[in-house]
């Protein structure tokens, strides 16, 4: 049992659950797991950790990008919907107007499969 092995301070970080775990995270988990209660990093100080603020780093960087790319369909829609005819435009705030997100979300995404069934 893992939590018995814990308390006991044995532990070991075998596959397959931590083949993939860096050396950097696993030291510290061990700091965190650290028998004695006085050998264990307050949560200051384990908040500083250079693996955790890497991974925090990591983390905003990933995020960043996501918005980027976001925001570059969204500038591809607007692109998009200004090509749009008046007919087609009036057609699309009705939709907007009378429809849930929930039926907009289920046009978005028949749109696309449609899309992509036909080719582009």
């Amino acid at each position: 049992n893992i939590v018995k092995k814990v308390k006991n301070g044995r532990y070991d970080f075998r596959p397959p659950g931590w083949k993939r775990v860096s050396r950097p995270a696993k030291k510290f988990v061990e700091q965190l797991l650290q028998y004695k209660p006085a050998n264990r990093p307050s949560a200051a100080k384990a908040a500083k950790n250079p693996w955790l603020k890497d991974q925090q780093k990591k983390r905003r960087a990933k995020t960043i990008s996501q918005t980027v790319v976001s925001m570059n369909a969204v500038q591809a829609s607007i692109e998009n919907y200004s090509n749009y005819n008046t007919l087609k435009k009036l057609a699309l705030m009705m939709i907007a107007h009378k429809s849930t997100s929930d039926e907009i979300g289920f046009l978005r995404r028949m749109a696309k499969l449609y899309t992509i069934n036909q080719g582009g």
